[in-house]
């Protein structure tokens, strides 16, 4: 007569198994938690880790890609995965206009005509980490025709960065307390280590980003 072995499975394979089920289960409950500004932010970071090129960068450079641009146009800080930020309050940041990735730029001024920016929001507030404040930039219109969700298409602005050369791996934008159409849909990000004198050319900048700015859902 042959005796069928009872179950020779060790204990810890079981210990083992059990562990790797409450695991999951532990993770699927925490994706069902995360909020939808959590799920935002991390898709937009994936999106960095998948496109940006792994090298440091001295100057950031930050455009729209679509007619819906909106006039109030940078509004937000620029972090790392660790939440260190990038960008101090007292960065030095030029506005553009009439620019595209890999194309060169046109610097705006204060003013109230075509190629300008409101006096009174400059480019100054997109980094002084207050989100009260704004940056609106007119781009192809001018201060009475602003409500035009094209104004801000092809806007942008620049920075060299106090802290040397950095490496971007995220961004974040906060809504302004403008119109919806004027949030940022869509933006293209660029690197660049070279001189100040050159960083008006597209050919200074290297693109490592062009895709959601994240708040294509409702804030």
């Amino acid at each position: 007569m042959t005796n069928t072995p009872e179950d020779s499975t060790p204990d810890h394979e079981y210990e083992k198994r059990e562990r790797q089920v409450k695991d999951a289960s532990r993770a699927k409950r925490r994706r069902n938690e995360e909020t939808d500004d959590e799920q935002r932010e991390r898709q937009v970071k994936n999106a960095f880790h998948q496109h940006h090129h792994r090298q440091r960068s001295s100057s950031l450079y930050v455009a729209a890609l679509r007619d819906e641009f909106p006039a109030e146009s940078y509004y937000g800080t620029m972090d790392s995965p660790c939440m260190t930020l990038l960008t101090g309050t007292n960065e030095i940041i030029y506005g553009l206009w009439n620019t595209t990735a890999g194309g060169s730029s046109s610097l705006s001024i204060p003013g109230n005509s075509i190629g300008t920016y409101n006096p009174t929001q400059t480019p100054q507030h997109v980094f002084d980490q207050n989100n009260i404040t704004k940056y609106t930039s007119y781009g192809i219109c001018n201060q009475s025709a602003i409500y035009s969700s094209r104004c801000g298409a092809n806007t942008g602005l620049y920075l060299t960065l106090q802290r040397g050369g950095s490496l971007l791996t995220g961004i974040r934008f906060y809504t302004a307390n403008g119109l919806p159409e004027r949030d940022p849909m869509t933006i293209t990000v660029e690197g660049s280590n070279q001189p100040s004198s050159a960083l008006l050319l597209g050919s200074s900048w290297t693109l490592i980003y062009n895709g959601s700015s994240g708040l294509n859902s409702d804030p």
